[in-house]
């Protein structure tokens, strides 16, 4: 999959490492127009997503607290999801929307978008809805 260091640190921040907050420069970001989040097919950004965020779910709904699963919920599932649904509107042919709205399905099923968080999480909440009706 593409994107997998994102089920990595999900996984490390689930076993609570000490961490310390420090004014030296120790990460450089150089935005980069061809990285895989700017230049993977949306179809395949899509699935990659998906198969992350079926594994974190997963591993946290078995390993973490109430409250550290509610906080995953809150603070960084949907942000994927949003992800995923903006990804939708590039897909460009009737194959990979039908794909799509599959994958995105069997999330919706598996309770991932269960309970969104927040409002902006409720309207792509009802976005999804729309879609894979």
């Amino acid at each position: 999959i593409i994107m997998e260091d994102f089920p990595w640190w999900s996984t490390i921040l689930l076993h609570r490492p000490r961490t310390v907050i420090t004014k030296l420069p120790l990460y450089f970001y150089m935005p980069n127009t061809s990285s895989v989040l700017n230049s993977s097919k949306a179809l395949r950004m899509i699935e990659s997503l998906a198969v992350g965020l079926e594994y974190v779910y997963d591993l946290y709904s078995k390993q973490a607290s109430q409250i550290e699963f509610e906080y995953y919920k809150r603070e960084f599932l949907w942000s994927f999801i949003i992800i995923i649904m903006r990804k939708v509107r590039e897909l460009d042919n009737s194959k990979d929307i039908i794909a799509a709205k599959k994958i995105i399905r069997k999330l919706y099923g598996h309770g991932i978008m269960d309970n969104p968080p927040s409002t902006r999480a409720r309207r792509y909440w009802r976005r999804i809805q729309n879609f894979i009706a």
